[in-house]
């Protein structure tokens, strides 16, 4: 399971603020730090999971 720690350390290493990802990914800058704090992460990964089950996004191999 993807951690907020996770995100967060992505994001660092693309050097994106907060505020650049909640842009790219529509979302609020509230949003994603809640995401990087695992407040809502159990949601993202339910939706990521959907997503994968309609064939709506693939992951990289």
């Amino acid at each position: 399971m993807i951690t907020g720690r996770d995100l967060r350390e992505a994001r660092q290493r693309k050097n994106l603020t907060q505020e650049e990802v909640a842009d790219m990914a529509k979302y609020s800058v509230r949003q994603i730090s809640r995401l990087e704090n695992d407040i809502n992460i159990v949601q993202l990964q339910r939706n990521v999971e959907l997503l994968l089950c309609l064939d709506l996004v693939r992951l990289n191999d």
